[in-house]
């Protein structure tokens, strides 16, 4: 059987047009898969900040409840505990005290480190994250707050808490 002179380039051309469409397909692919991470990392900066904010306000309403009761001594014993406990429910991935081993603490994960009177979060995403200090290993990277006195009366006494950051971060 004789072949036409047309086939050869026929056949060259949709191997051209296949390979030019996966190229497509492989860019669009990457493409959304970037804007997928981002998606992540935004919304989980979105979880963070919300609960620091959740935290901050439940702090202040039992600040208020215990300054309307004469409570205002328990304030003393306020600092370096844990913030969760003005929170309705944890967030998700709290596993309670943290693990013995820094290394212990999922990406996502939740804990309060007793001895250092910290509450401790480890990102699942850090493209974005800049801390101000560096850490020795960039992929273990962990954000802490601590319950802090704001004000004192001469006598000693504390009258303000906050929830304050301790490893100063910024999402880009």
């Amino acid at each position: 059987m004789r072949r036409h002179a047309w086939e050869g380039a026929w056949q060259g051309w949709r191997w051209l047009s296949f390979s030019v469409s996966a190229v497509l397909l492989a860019l669009l692919a990457w493409g959304a898969l970037r804007a997928l991470e981002d998606a992540e990392e935004t919304s989980e900066r979105f979880v963070v900040d919300v609960t620091l904010r959740n935290l901050r306000s439940g702090l202040q309403l039992a600040m208020g409840e215990a300054m309307i009761e004469g409570r205002e001594n328990e304030f003393a014993s306020w600092v370096g505990s844990n913030p969760l406990r003005w929170l309705g429910t944890p967030p998700g991935g709290y596993v309670g005290t943290c693990p013995a081993q820094a290394a212990g603490l999922a990406p996502g994960g939740w804990c309060f480190d007793e001895t250092a009177g910290e509450l401790v979060y480890r990102p699942r995403h850090g493209m974005r994250l800049r801390l101000a200090s560096p850490v020795a290993d960039p992929a273990d990277q962990r954000l802490r707050w601590r319950v802090e006195a704001t004000s004192r009366l001469p006598g000693g006494r504390i009258t303000g808490l906050r929830v304050q950051s301790v490893t100063p971060y910024a999402w880009d």
